[in-house]
């Protein structure tokens, strides 16, 4: 996905770099800030992982319909910024209850 956007955003919808990085400001904001808000305010994490599912797939048909770059950069960041975390912390958790305790 990540090599893909630029040269979709470029190709297809017609973006120069200002607008292409216009998607991606609000893209990280969200990818660093949501993660930090959202471990503090939910006390099981794991289940914001169908949030970004659903986020991602929302992105995806935003994609087809909206050349808006705030808008697409704000759907990208949410659905990254939701899933992306939830799935390593899941990972991690399910890796530590696997292992067997030392003698």
């Amino acid at each position: 996905m990540g090599s893909f956007l630029p040269v979709y955003y470029h190709e297809e919808l017609g973006m120069g770099i200002p607008e292409i990085a216009t998607i991606l400001l609000p893209t990280f904001l969200l990818i660093g800030l949501l993660p930090v808000v959202l471990l503090k305010m939910v006390s099981n994490f794991e289940r914001v992982i169908s949030y970004g599912i659903f986020l991602t797939m929302a992105f995806y048909v935003l994609l087809m319909f909206v050349r808006n770059p705030i808008v697409l950069g704000l759907a990208n960041g949410l659905g990254i910024a939701t899933f992306w975390p939830s799935f390593n912390l899941l990972l991690f958790r399910l890796a530590n209850q696997t292992q067997e305790p030392e003698p």
